[in-house]
């Protein structure tokens, strides 16, 4: 497991979330937000999102992955506030164990923290 706690800020004009060195790619996901605050809106904790890659330090959310693969990213209609916390849960690969009977699948985690 990788964790990363980076600050960063939400652009409710924009739908833009600045996380410097995010690492992500367009597509990675599913993502899930928590919050000590209150989370930008429309985001619901713990719920799945799929993210936009804008640049090296700019993100914005989708709601499926083919939507962050077409750039279709969610309104944000407001900030919020408090400290939010972004959870990266990317298979990095699978693999079939037919003798054995299961399935072998690597997970890559993130966390990223970002401040409004």
């Amino acid at each position: 497991m990788l964790f990363r706690s980076i600050p960063g800020d939400v652009n409710a004009t924009t739908d833009q979330i600045t996380v410097t060195a995010h690492g992500a790619s367009s597509g990675d996901g599913p993502v899930q937000f928590t919050t000590d605050g209150t989370l930008p809106a429309p985001l619901v904790a713990n719920t799945n999102y799929w993210l936009i890659a804008i640049d090296a330090n700019t993100v914005q959310v989708a709601t499926s992955k083919a939507n962050a693969d077409a750039g279709t990213a969610i309104d944000l209609t407001a900030a919020g506030s408090g400290t939010h916390t972004l959870r990266l849960n990317k298979i990095i690969a699978s693999e079939n164990h037919y003798r054995y009977g299961i399935n072998v699948v690597a997970f890559s985690k993130r966390q990223l923290s970002f401040v409004v």
